[in-house]
């Protein structure tokens, strides 16, 4: 289980270091966007987890996140399409850079 939160955590680090980079290097809005959902979704989503007792549940951060957005919880739904724009965005950035650095 510990190798999930290494891949979280590495994935946020790399993002936030990766949104900086494309916002000072290139001047891009997409940084600036990927640099405060990156900042933002963890911290709704540890807020969420903490609100809705989570603790002594049994079960990790994300599959509780993941059992409130299938019972209709409107901020677990936002909080996964945050993440996956946020892998968007990381994917998009990363594209980029390999465009540019080849011109």
């Amino acid at each position: 289980m510990e190798f999930v939160w290494i891949i979280y955590w590495l994935f946020l680090l790399l993002s936030f270091i990766f949104s900086i980079f494309i916002t000072w290097k290139y001047r891009r809005k997409t940084g600036i966007i990927q640099l405060l959902l990156t900042i933002v979704i963890p911290i709704w989503a540890l807020c969420l987890t903490v609100a809705t007792n989570w603790e002594g549940s049994g079960t990790n951060e994300f599959m509780h996140i993941f059992e409130l957005a299938i019972n209709g919880s409107i901020s677990a739904i936002g909080i996964m399409f945050g993440y996956l724009v946020l892998i968007g965005f990381f994917i998009y950035h990363i594209f980029l850079l390999v465009t540019l650095r080849e011109k």
